[in-house]
């Protein structure tokens, strides 16, 4: 296996790599383009790669939000192999009873994610994971993007983001208790999921303002309250519902595992006048289904019996933590339709095929 170089920290190229890539004379446009740090080292991008467009798009998210990149690179060549996007993670719990990984559940994303036992890293990593869990710090974790495999654990950059680390948690005992909901006839809030259904992204070719429901596997808070806020420009008055879970696992035929592993979820709700004349909270996700759910029908969809339900005020972002505004939200699930992009670029287009999962 060829030598692989690491590179981490933060790129400072003078304008976007996309636009670079588009303005090169026709005789430039097959050679590698360069990646420059801000420690004066350089990886190239190759634009043979049929990653090579989504690469650029992630960088140059990463460099306008004041954030590093994870770069692996040829040892001989400087040709970019393996491109990841490091988060700003608070550690939620450690479990460490399985022989061949340590799985990790996070409050700032709702994949479950998991450390090799066989990383050369192994216990380093475990050890940076656990004293951040003791001390409920916020530390920089590099994981596959698709599989969520831990690959690189440190100490969070004193610049991070254009905005400050999340701050401390509420109590988990003391929910946010939401007010009365605005209720809407049954007719109508099939007309606003509909609506929503309608801004989902196109794999591999995802816009701005679309929401990737197709991309089920993480940022399902950025999901929820881009949906609320859509639900809120309509009329509606919509709420939160939350699954705490170990073993949440969604069906889809949006992933080509076809399941989705999560440790935490979360969706939108409507309280929808019954024909019977009864008011009942459903919850809005396309990400699990097409259909509006009663609370009990949405954790069935995520397998987990033991799953607790919390319901919370829309405004309620992170796991336990904060809020954001439109614009905020819709920054934050730009990094998750890039991902979106690059599965697709990586194994097709969804829907996948899957034993017994019709389409979602």
């Amino acid at each position: 296996m060829p030598v692989q170089n690491v590179f981490l920290g933060k790129t400072i190229n003078r304008s976007p790599l996309k636009l670079m890539m588009g303005d090169r004379p026709v005789a430039d446009q097959a050679k590698p383009v360069t990646v420059n740090f801000e420690d004066d080292q350089k990886a190239l991008l190759d634009l043979s790669n049929p990653l090579a467009a989504n690469w650029a798009k992630m960088i140059d998210y990463l460099q306008k939000n004041n954030r590093p990149v994870y770069l692996e690179t040829d040892a001989g060549t400087g040709i970019i192999t393996r491109l990841c996007a490091p988060e700003a993670a608070r550690v939620w719990e450690i479990d460490t009873t399985n022989k061949e990984f340590v799985y990790v559940s996070f409050h700032t994303s709702d994949a479950l994610h998991f450390l090799s036992r066989d990383h050369p890293g192994f216990q380093t990593i475990l050890d940076a994971l656990q004293a951040a869990m003791d001390k409920s710090s916020v530390i920089l974790v590099t994981s596959t993007y698709h599989d969520f495999e831990i690959i690189d654990v440190r100490s969070l950059p004193s610049s991070f983001g254009n905005e400050e680390p999340p701050g401390s948690l509420p109590s988990p005992e003391t929910p946010t208790i939401p007010a009365p909901s605005k209720t809407v006839s049954l007719d109508r809030a099939t007309e606003l999921l509909n609506m929503i259904i309608k801004k989902s992204c196109t794999p591999c070719d995802s816009t701005a303002s679309c929401i990737p429901f197709r991309w089920p596997s993480n940022g399902c808070w950025i999901r929820a309250h881009l949906m609320c806020y859509l639900l809120i420009s309509k009329g509606a008055m919509p709420e939160k519902i939350w699954s705490d879970g170990k073993k949440l696992r969604g069906r889809s035929t949006n992933v080509p595992g076809c399941i989705v592993k999560w440790t935490w979820h979360v969706a939108a709700t409507l309280m929808v006048m019954q024909g019977d004349g009864v008011p009942v909270k459903m919850v809005i996700d396309p990400s699990l289904s097409y259909e509006l759910l009663t609370p009990e029908k949405w954790r069935s969809l995520q397998t987990d019996p033991d799953a607790t339900l919390k319901f919370s005020s829309w405004e309620q972002y992170e796991h336990y933590s904060g809020t954001a505004d439109q614009a905020m939200a819709d920054n934050d699930m730009e990094k998750f339709r890039i991902d979106l992009d690059q599965l697709c670029k990586e194994f097709g287009p969804s829907p996948y095929k899957c034993p017994e999962i019709g389409p979602v």
